[in-house]
């Protein structure tokens, strides 16, 4: 998969292509069963599958204040992307020249000038240009103006309600993990480089690899059984969300003890797959008695990690996916 995050400076595409455009946060079912199509109607009439995404998320530029934080960031999205056997991905940013555009300008100058727009797929819920304006109607209408296709993909729906990132945020913020799982198609995960923390865990037996989550959404404090994806392979897992109260912490880390696993991992990428809440974050007497309480943890984590097995435990974190 080629990608890019340059759009408005780009040269573009060599080949006229089937195109989707959105921000796909999370790539949930819904968002799959889109480039789903993207991909097929590409592979059928012979041209590149094409997504524009947009990265930072799009309210980072038009609302600071209400930007969500990130189900999926960049290098998780690319990976997924490529997964669902796109051709090329175009992450951009919505600069102000961008965010000004109308939808036809939108359309003529982005989506026919650079991408080379044949064909179009788009879920029911479509908005583009300034102000929101375009929707399926309106994108309908330039197509037969400007001679592409468009195809509406319907919303994906689960216990009867349509799959939305909203709906995948409030499922996480909730700890309804199983139920995000649902929405995603795949384990919830936090992806990030391990930084330095203060080594509490050694002492007590259980070390860590702390987290740099940046603005990715944390599930509630708590202790989960979890996967690490790590180069070497795929690991089960101890995942803490928390503050540390035995030891009197303020702030909010993402820590995981990695299970059967020794190694000096400072520096470097991995993924954690969130499957099960264990328990909610405690405070307890004494360290030796949090030792305790962590092998408790690990017996239960290990139960439900090798009931809900899905056979990838091998399955590696790509180095060339981190490339960006």
């Amino acid at each position: 998969m080629k990608w890019f995050t340059e759009l408005l400076g780009m040269r573009p595409l060599e080949s006229p292509s089937v195109v989707t455009f959105g921000t796909f946060d999370g790539v949930h079912i819904g968002h799959q069963a889109v480039i789903g199509r993207v991909v097929e109607e590409a592979h059928r009439c012979g041209l590149p599958s094409v997504v524009l995404s947009f990265d930072p998320h799009p309210l980072k530029f038009i609302a600071p204040d209400k930007a969500p934080l990130l189900l999926t960031p960049s290098v998780k999205k690319l990976e997924l992307f490529e997964g669902l056997g796109v051709d090329v991905a175009v992450l951009a940013k919505l600069e102000p020249q961008l965010a000004e555009m109308s939808p036809r300008q939108f359309v003529e100058g982005v989506l026919i000038g650079k991408l080379r727009a044949q064909k179009i797929v788009v879920g029911p819920d479509c908005s583009f240009g300034k102000g929101r304006l375009g929707n399926v109607e309106v994108l309908k209408g330039l197509g037969e103006r400007f001679g592409f296709n468009v195809h509406v993909v319907p919303k994906k729906r689960i216990d009867g309600l349509p799959v939305s990132s909203t709906r995948v945020r409030r499922a996480i913020e909730e700890g309804e993990m199983k139920l995000a799982e649902r929405m995603l198609g795949r384990h919830y995960s936090l992806l990030g480089r391990v930084i330095k923390g203060e080594g509490i865990g050694g002492r007590i037996g259980y070390p860590t690899a702390n987290l740099d989550t940046n603005d990715q959404l944390l599930p509630p404090k708590g202790v989960y059984a979890a996967w690490v994806r790590l180069e070497e392979g795929r690991f089960k897992g101890l995942l803490y969300i928390g503050e540390r109260p035995t030891f009197e912490g303020e702030e909010i880390r993402a820590e995981v003890h990695i299970l059967d696993f020794s190694g000096d991992i400072y520096g470097r990428w991995l993924e954690v797959e969130l499957v099960e809440m264990i328990r909610g974050e405690k405070r307890f007497s004494s360290p030796e008695d949090l030792a305790k309480r962590l092998s408790q943890d690990e017996r239960i984590a290990r139960r439900m990690l090798t009931a809900e097995s899905d056979g990838k435990k091998n399955y590696p974190l790509s180095p060339q996916s981190l490339s960006t």
